[in-house]
């Protein structure tokens, strides 16, 4: 001769589902609590921002000095090099001319893949892609912990 009105049954529904899933003793028992996380300092944040850095600048620096050598990136059948424009030979129609061949087959490569100035243009729009990437993190940086002042 008990009343349960719908949050009464609600209890008894989920105690009863608790005590069948997990025994008697879950509902004496409460999830661990997660550790609490600690907000970093301005200057750890940028201090890891400059760190993180530093393996790009220097991929930066030598994909640049490669290019300026004329030296190939890669390795074996993969490598490919962007020769530097006083090594591209030119034909008598101005066109550039390919001597990478082996003698008597000019068309053998030798596994040398050599790519044009289109490469260079990409290779340029990537950098400017990336350096503005960069710019605009130095500038929310600054905006949002006040350095600009």
């Amino acid at each position: 001769a008990m009343s349960l009105n719908a949050h009464g049954i609600l209890e008894v529904a989920a105690s009863s589902l608790l005590l069948s899933v997990s025994g008697p003793d879950a509902v004496a028992q409460s999830p661990p609590l997660p550790p609490s996380a600690e907000a970093l300092s301005p200057a750890t944040n940028v201090a890891v921002f400059v760190v993180g850095l530093i393996p790009f600048a220097w991929a930066t620096v030598e994909f640049w000095r490669r290019i300026a050598v004329g030296a190939t990136f890669g390795t074996g059948k993969d490598s490919v090099v962007i020769p530097r424009p006083q090594d591209v030979l030119l034909d008598d129609d101005g066109n550039p001319l390919i001597t990478i061949g082996e003698d008597a087959n000019p068309a053998s490569s030798r596994g040398r893949q050599v790519l044009g100035k289109d490469a260079l243009v990409v290779a340029y729009l990537l950098f400017g892609i990336a350096a503005a990437a960069v710019g605009i993190s130095v500038m929310i940086v600054v905006e949002s912990y006040g350095l600009d002042s």
